[in-house]
């Protein structure tokens, strides 16, 4: 069965909803495609692991869809971890310092979960020495992040190798990041930005958010989403959960 999950999930680049209707309507699969497939993926050195794998992160069982696949690359042993998301949009001299100090306020079973946006997360990602999990909104052939992969990170995506980013595989990335963080951290944000898209999938799963103070200018969102009740803090050794 796995490695029809696997097949399914290339052909169907990773669309949950066309990879649902192929195993509801038993979609037959030849064992010459499904040989050809072996073949490939060992050529190409893919891993792949399937939601009835022993391997599949217990985290993203809680999420909307859960991916019937995933593709990893890198240092798969961070799955061991437990996971914060540590993100915002805005970088400013106060946001670096925060940025700076946080890996020794992170406590050490903890691992930073990012999408690699824009900003804040590239700075992060250069001052990062544990491993960062980066979910990907393409294949792991194509990996979109700002910096390098290093030894201690890895890379996970819902999208079969050969697979380009497109504008709806970034938020449904966003659904992935909520699922495996065990809390939201926001440096900074913007009003009616797009971070506000990862903000709702964290709400839908009932996970706490936590906001370092905004600037209080007209598009600070943290002292928008404080006031709406998200957890002020200014040192992230301060988040008990």
């Amino acid at each position: 069965m796995n490695i029809i999950l696997i097949y399914f999930s290339i052909k169907y680049k990773g669309d949950w909803n066309a990879i649902y209707k192929a195993l509801e309507n038993k979609e037959r699969v030849t064992l010459k495609e499904i040989s050809e497939l072996e073949e490939k993926m060992k050529e190409n050195k893919w891993k792949a692991i399937t939601i009835i794998d022993r391997e599949y992160p217990e985290q993203l069982k809680q999420a909307y869809k859960p991916p019937f696949v995933i593709w990893i690359k890198g240092n798969e042993y961070l799955l061991n971890n437990s996971f914060i998301a540590l993100t915002g949009n805005q970088v400013n001299e106060q946001v670096m310092t925060w940025i700076k100090n946080y890996e020794q306020e992170v406590e050490k079973s903890n691992r930073i979960v990012s999408g690699s946006f824009l900003g804040v997360d590239e700075k992060i990602s250069c001052e990062n020495k544990k491993g960062i999990l980066y979910i990907l909104a393409n294949g792991v052939d194509h990996p979109y992040i700002h910096n390098k992969l290093k030894k201690n990170d890895l890379m996970l995506t819902e999208y079969p190798p050969e697979y380009h980013v497109t504008k709806s595989g970034m938020r449904n990335r966003n659904r992935l990041i909520a699922a495996f963080a065990n809390y939201l951290v926001l440096l900074s944000s913007k009003k009616d930005g797009p971070i506000n898209h990862l903000i709702t999938n964290f709400l839908n799963l009932g996970k706490d958010i936590y906001c370092f103070p905004g600037n209080g200018d007209e598009e600070d969102g943290n002292s928008e989403l404080i006031k709406q009740g998200a957890t002020l803090v200014t040192k992230i050794k301060d988040i008990r959960v």
